[in-house]
């Protein structure tokens, strides 16, 4: 009797979790698609935003600055030419030193535009954006710094250590030519607006003198005319008088 009660129990208890599966199936089988499909999409919308990100990333880092023309020109030569031969060591040297000279123009304007951008982030007058292009184009210039020096050593071996400095001081002496030239320049332009302002105002001066000349004739024409005038009707007079004459004498 207690083994018929024991399995009736066990086959109820069996027959309960079959029911209990067979609920689930069905339910399970609704729901797995759906966590399925929502698990995909978030997946592909982080990799969207991060794909984005990066992108958005490169662009400012890319945007900063105009594209580095001397740096093309340099890899665009590298592959033409070998340093192996003078011709081409020098020619690569003078490449690499423009394309230092480019550098070092660059980490001027990031010295010089980093204090006053950080200063108007913290006011609020222009957005971080700005700030984080900054900080991206400085880490490339890091970048761009690492790879010149590994190419001067290439080229002259011992080079990476002084052709910061020799590309520095050139590009220094080529602003100060630059700045004279700017210079002359402006004085040349002041000079000749002089020379042009004299001969504007000696023209002037020279038509004032030949219109009073112009006055000064039209006056004397017309003191001439009236005296030409007085002396006929003078005339007129005495003729006029002489006949009264006669004719009292007769």
């Amino acid at each position: 009797m207690d083994n018929t009660t024991s399995d009736s129990s066990y086959n109820s208890t069996e027959g309960d979790s079959g029911d209990v599966k067979a609920t689930l199936k069905p339910v399970a089988s609704f729901w797995l698609p759906i966590i399925y499909v929502g698990a995909i999409g978030i997946f592909t919308w982080v990799y969207i935003r991060w794909g984005r990100s990066r992108k958005a990333k490169a662009a400012m880092k890319e945007s900063y600055f105009p594209p580095h023309t001397t740096l093309q020109q340099y890899l665009a030569l590298s592959e033409m030419y070998s340093p192996d031969t003078p011709s081409g060591l020098k020619l690569l040297s003078t490449a690499l030193m423009k394309r230092a000279m480019t550098d070092i123009e660059r980490i001027l304007q990031l010295q010089e535009e980093k204090g006053p951008l950080t200063q108007l982030v913290r006011a609020g007058s222009v957005g971080e954006d700005l700030l984080e292009s900054l900080t991206l184009a400085e880490q490339a210039m890091n970048s761009e710094l690492e790879d010149l020096m590994a190419e001067a050593d290439l080229l002259r071996p011992g080079w990476s250590k002084s052709i910061i400095q020799d590309a520095n001081q050139l590009f220094r002496h080529l602003q100060q030519q630059e700045a004279q030239k700017e210079m002359m320049r402006q004085q040349a332009e002041a000079q000749e607006e002089e020379q042009t302002d004299a001969a504007e105002e000696t023209e002037t001066k020279e038509t004032d003198e030949e219109r009073r000349q112009r006055i000064a004739e039209e006056l004397v024409r017309e003191e001439e005319n009236e005296k030409r005038k007085a002396g006929k009707s003078s005339g007129k007079d005495s003729l006029k008088g002489g006949k009264g004459g006669r004719k009292k004498s007769k």
